[in-house]
């Protein structure tokens, strides 16, 4: 650690970090730090988190065999891209991006299509906003999109353009960085700021898993930036679930899961939020699974 801006350095006391796995180590440029705490992230799919500066740290598990990104928007909120690529081949065998809500203790699938994104950022100071890309060698594969909702939903920003790493520093000042095509053209991309216009968006994270017969609840959230008065409905919904709009810019999705024949079974959603000239949407998908569990043997 250092006090002085990093003209020296003191070595941490071993008694104060987790000790690793067995050839566990973490990734160049897999961590983040907001405040007093930094996080970073292992190839083993662990977090390390340390809320006094880097003197003493815990170390959390993400469920995943890799965390190749990691980003925070305050010291509660942020997500873990989990890759992994063939050490001979370098094609990407496994794709998850992750969201935690309470400073990396536990983790959530956040429901992203698998390799949707390539890397990603969540803004400091701005929870739920979410801004990432994709690379190809197919130039017309490459896009960069954002999120509002904590990467529920996607909006376009480009495409055909190959961007290679992304980070922000709030909502108005973020980086890309991409190719020199020559000495006029490529290299640095810098955020013009977001324009979302006057149209209404969800904030809230809906909850995507649960076990049949239990009861479903989702808190939803949504905001206008004209601050017009919001209606909150539905136009694709399971006959098991109910939307109640508090009228407030909130709701509330909740219904009785169904049973279910089979391991698992999945139900679309779209909730609209409506100011009465725009609509917009946030649609997910809820995955209802068995109670009927395979037995286990006890005895050894």
């Amino acid at each position: 650690t250092t006090n002085d801006g990093g003209e020296n350095w003191v070595l941490l006391d071993g008694e104060n970090i987790p000790d690793p796995l067995d050839g566990e180590m973490g990734w160049t440029s897999t961590c983040d730090a907001i405040d007093n705490t930094a996080w970073f992230g292992t190839n083993e799919g662990r977090v390390y988190r340390s809320q006094d500066k880097g003197l003493t740290w815990e170390v959390f598990t993400t469920g995943e065999p890799n965390v190749s990104r990691l980003s925070f928007s305050d010291e509660n909120n942020g997500i873990a891209l989990c890759q992994v690529f063939n050490e001979t081949t370098g094609a990407l065998t496994s794709w998850k991006l992750l969201r935690t809500t309470d400073g990396g203790e536990t983790w959530d699938d956040t429901g992203v299509e698998s390799e949707y994104l390539s890397d990603v950022c969540a803004v400091p100071g701005k929870p739920g906003m979410l801004v990432g890309f994709k690379i190809s060698q197919t130039l017309g594969d490459n896009f960069s999109a954002y999120s509002l909702d904590y990467g529920t939903t996607w909006n376009m920003l480009d495409d055909s353009t190959q961007y290679t790493s992304v980070k922000f520093y709030n909502e108005h000042v973020g980086y890309a960085g991409g190719f020199n095509w020559d000495e006029n053209s490529g290299g640095m991309y810098k955020w013009p700021g977001l324009n979302v216009g006057s149209g209404p968006y969800f904030t809230s994270i809906p909850v995507l898993e649960i076990t049949e017969y239990e009861e479903y609840s989702y808190e939803i959230t949504a905001v206008d930036p004209e601050e017009l008065e919001l209606t909150i409905s539905a136009s694709d919904i399971p006959s098991w679930l109910n939307v109640t709009d508090n009228g407030d810019g909130t709701a509330t999705l909740n219904g009785t899961a169904p049973a279910i024949d089979q391991e698992s079974e999945t139900f679309n959603v779209t909730l609209v939020a409506d100011n009465g000239e725009e609509t917009g949407e946030q649609s997910f998908v809820i995955t209802v699974n068995t109670s009927n569990q395979a037995p286990e043997f006890t005895s050894e």
